[in-house]
This record gives structure tokens, sequence and C-alpha cells, in this order.
């Protein structure tokens, strides 16, 4: 079901190709970026890292920097450095190096496909690395880094790619690092059609590198879409560049560590003191690889349950051998036990309101605060989930998997023995629904309640959690919440909020018993009955003066 167009590329002409090749605009710093220009006008780097072309006391994210980009750009484009292709194509692009070889596909992916996590994330971006981006992309109207995806691979992409490759290349030429780039053109259009319908055919692409990049061009996308409030969904901004590798290509490299310093300790003193906090095993002078994904990390006795993994992210700092951790425990993609020190949003047995973050064709994934998300299948959503929206479920096991799943069929999670509470009882509650007598909400993880239009002097919505007080629990077990506090008690605490705040305001207020409730609530958060209970009791203790505009200290 992805969504993978092809596009009218803007690229280079084949002379000036090599030279205007750069490496990605995120691996150098400034002062580096600023040396890999020199002597190198045509380096696309001039343009992805425009401050290159002032002096360091110019901000690296100062408009003019951003506009310099969207300058050389066009500029470069009208000297014919770039040219643009007429018809819609798919590029076929290979690197080698160091008699390796890779080929992916150059293509726009969509921002919906982005949205709907039918593109996979597994990194968390920062704000302002994305601004910088964000403001690249959309100074320059162009998405001018594309970002590394994946997928798995698609026998009818394949031979379409195998076939192209043997045309004449667009581009073939090795660049400094001694990386050959090889470029082909794909746009006859029964070819370019097999190729758009086989990605269609693709439940998932994954982000391989490039999540700044991604988030950056998917909020420009949608902030284009605020300003055409008009659009179709064709246009250029609703995706961004990409090139695709399936799996079957990639290369997946070791992520070492290395110790450069030992801190004063000998090879052997540095080994005894790291064997004080993990379990060291001689695996001689070959280069190791794990066994298995996720083999790093530290241990948790589990008891019964064997090693249980605490991922290296969520150990504390300073935490050693033989210290006690809560934990939150769940089962990972693989069937693992995962331990986790984050705290979910929400617990088995317990209610709460959560948002969609993507859906797939079993169900929807709701944020729960955890790397992997809570699954509400569609035989449990009372209406069709949508992304961005939040939803009142119920977080239990699933008897067959003992997974922790969700159900937004709330009532049947609802205990339907009565209540022992007595009236005027503080509860916890969260509210769940608009009814036409109120609002339904649930009571301490366990009862439904109503609270009815009449007795609400605030504004409430869904998912909200508040204080609130039992009014009765009726025979038929029925609870009716309210969320003042019942009986001359609050009028008494009120009364002295009361007095206090027509003291504070010099002795004098321009609210009496016959304004407006909606005055009185916004300005007091309490109705106007207990408003007006409070004024007649301060009246009666001849504290007050009752004025025909207001209130005065007696």
């Amino acid at each position: 079901m992805a969504d993978i167009k092809p596009f009218k590329c803007v690229r280079p002409a084949a002379e000036y190709a090599a030279d205007v090749a750069a490496l990605p605009y995120d691996v150098y710093n400034r002062q580096e970026a600023k040396k890999a220009v020199e002597g190198r006008p045509l380096s696309f780097l001039n343009i992805d890292r425009a401050e290159t072309q002032f002096d360091d006391s110019v901000d690296t994210y100062a408009d003019c920097v951003y506009d310099k980009a969207k300058e050389l750009l066009e500029s470069e484009i009208a000297r014919g450095i770039f040219e643009q292709d007429e018809d819609d194509a798919y590029y076929v692009y290979e690197l080698t190096m160091n008699g390796r070889s890779q080929t992916g596909i150059v293509a726009c992916a969509s921002i919906d496909d982005y949205l709907e996590n039918r593109i996979k994330k597994h990194e968390k971006t920062r704000a302002d690395k994305e601004e910088d981006r964000i403001n690249h992309v959309d100074r320059t109207s162009a998405q001018t880094g594309p970002i590394f995806l994946a997928y798995r691979a698609n026998d009818i992409i394949n031979r379409i790619v195998d076939a192209g490759k043997t045309s004449q290349p667009l581009y073939d030429f090795t660049s400094e690092d001694g990386i050959k780039h090889t470029v082909w053109k794909i746009s006859d259009a029964a070819d370019v059609g097999q190729i758009r319908d086989a990605f269609d055919s693709i439940n998932s692409i994954y982000i391989a590198d490039g999540h700044h990049r991604a988030a950056s061009a998917v909020k420009v996308g949608l902030k284009r879409r605020e300003a055409n409030p008009g659009y179709t969904g064709d246009e250029e901004f609703n995706y961004f560049l990409s090139v695709l590798f399936p799996d079957e290509q990639l290369m997946i490299m070791p992520y070492n560590r290395v110790v450069k310093d030992l801190n004063g300790y000998s090879n052997d003193e540095f080994i005894d003191a790291v064997s004080k906090y993990f379990t060291v095993e001689e695996k001689g002078h070959k280069a190791f690889y794990p066994e298995q994904k996720g083999s790093f990390g530290m241990y948790l006795d589990g008891g019964e349950e064997g090693e249980i993994l605490l991922p290296t992210r969520y150990v504390p700092e300073n935490c050693q051998i033989g210290d006690v951790l809560n934990v939150f425990l769940y089962l990972d993609n693989e069937e693992r036990l995962i331990a986790t020190t984050l705290t979910p949003l929400v617990q088995v047995g317990e209610f709460a309101c959560l948002e969609v973050a993507w859906i797939n064709q079993f169900g929807a994934f709701l944020n729960w605060g955890l790397m992997k998300d809570l699954f509400v299948p569609f035989s449990e959503q009372k209406m069709k989930m949508q992304v961005g929206n939040k939803y009142i479920i119920h977080a239990h096991l699933d008897d067959e998997s003992y997974r922790i799943v969700a159900s937004a069929k709330v009532d049947r999670y609802l205990s339907k023995e009565k209540a022992a509470y007595q009236p005027g009882e503080e509860v916890n509650i969260l509210i769940w629904q608009k009814t036409d007598l109120g609002f339904k909400a649930i009571i301490e993880n366990k009862f439904g309640g109503l609270l009815y239009d009449s007795e609400i002097f605030q504004p409430l919505k869904t998912g909200m959690e508040l204080k609130a007080y039992v009014k009765q629990v009726r025979e038929d077990g029925k609870i009716d919440l309210i969320l003042q506090k019942p009986g001359f008690g609050k009028v008494d605490d009120f009364s002295q909020a009361l007095f206090q705040y027509i003291k504070d305001k010099g002795g004098r207020i321009l609210l009496t018993d016959k304004s407006p409730a909606e005055d009185i609530y916004e300005t007091f958060e309490v109705s106007k009955k207990t408003f007006k209970k409070a004024v007649g009791d301060l009246y009666k203790k001849r504290l007050i003066v009752l004025e025909e505009d207001g209130i005065r200290l007696a």
C-alpha cells in the first residue's frame, strides 16, 4: 500500500554530475563543509550548506543562508548546470564500494505513508535539526536530500531494475571518496506503471537513514497543505525525495564503540574493572558480531521467566549489579519478554484516552508511552479509528497471544457490581463520552457514572481526568456524579474565598446574585447556585452589603 511515485527530476547535466556530487549535508560541521567546497563551486554542498558562502559571523541558521541556497539553486538551473526531465520517471541508482554494489530506486515517497506509519521510523528527531531542514526545503521549494528507505525485495521491481541497467546510464563516475555512482532512467510507461503497482502491494517501508530530513519534508508538506486547503493530494508537496533499496541489497555494518583512553588502567586492570559490571568473554582477535538482535544490554533476573532484557537506553545512570529496579514488562515483536523503566500511559485493567499513531490492515496502534505501540484490533473498535484522534480504551491481556491489547468497547469492562460509595465521597474519574443527559465517566478504573448537564459548570471533553463526588448510588447500581463538593461544606469554603476575593479587589466587586452564571463561573469556577449560597452566608453574617450593581464589604 506504499505510494512511491515517479517524478520529473531536476538533476545535473551529464557533464557536470561528478562536480555536483557531494556527501550528505549532515556529515560535516561548518568548518569541514567550508573546506569541502573550496575550489568546488559546483558542489551541491554549496546549496545544501549555504552558510559556506558567508563568514563565520553569520549564523548558520540565519534567513540569508536559506535565501542564498535558493539563489544558488535557481542560478544553476538557469545556467544549465541542472536540467529538468519532461516525463515522470524512476531512476535506478547503483553505488559500488570496494567491489560491492547495491542498487536502489530514486523516487518520491508519500507524506501520508509517513503519517500513517506505512513508512516506519526507529529514531526520535530533534526539533532544532528539523527546523534547519524545514527552512531549507521550504525556502528553496526543493527536496535537496533524499531519505534512505528500505523495503522487502519484490520480483517485479527487481526484473525491471535489472533490465533498466542494460541501457546506457545517465551518469557513471567515481567520486573523490572512491564510491562509484551509476544512474539509469526508467520512463517507459508500462515499466513505470508496474513499479508503482508493485510498491502499492508493499505494506511497509523502513527509514534506514534520514529521519530528520523525512520529518522536515513532511512538516513542509503539511504547511503547504494548510496554505492550499483545496489540495488534491497529487501536488509535489505531498511527496518527498527518497532512494529505496531492497533488503537483499543492504549490508548492515556493525556499530561499534571503541575505548581510546583506559583512564590510567593497564589492559588487564581495565578488563577486571569492566568485569565488575559485565560478563566478559574472550572472543579472540577477529571481529566479533552478535549472534542475535538485541544481545547487548543489561540482563535482569526474571526468576521463573529466566533472563529478561533491559535495553541499554533504559538502564538508569550509575546502575550496578544487585540494584533493585521497578520495571514494566511486555512482549516485543519477537515474543521476547522486555523490561523498561518507562511508565506506560495505561496498564492492564485500566482505562485511558490514547492517540492513534498508525493503522495497518489488522487494526490501530496507540501511543502509550513505550517504543512498541498498543494494538487495537478492528474487532475491538466501536468505530473505525483515525490516525491522530484520541479514544477511550481499556487495556487487557489477550487470552491467546498473552500480549497486552486494547479495546474501545469500554462497556464490557466496567464492573456490573453495585458500588459501595457513600454520598459526598471523593473519586477520580475519566470523562468518557457525551450523551443527551450529560457526560459519562469512568470511576476509579472500575465503575461507570454520569454527570448531568444541569450540574456541570465548567467545560468538559473526552479524556479529561478529574476529581468528582458521588451524588448517589441508585438502587439499580447507576452512579450519579457531581464536580463540586455537595452540601454546605463547599459553601462555607467558598464563602471564605469570596470574602477574601472582595477584600483583595478593594472591598467591592461588580458581580451580584443576579449576574449571568457564565460570568460567575469564569471568575470563580463555581456554579451560580454555590455563589448565591455564599453571598447569602456572608450577608447573614453582616460581612457584606448588597448593592444594585455589585457587592461591597460592610
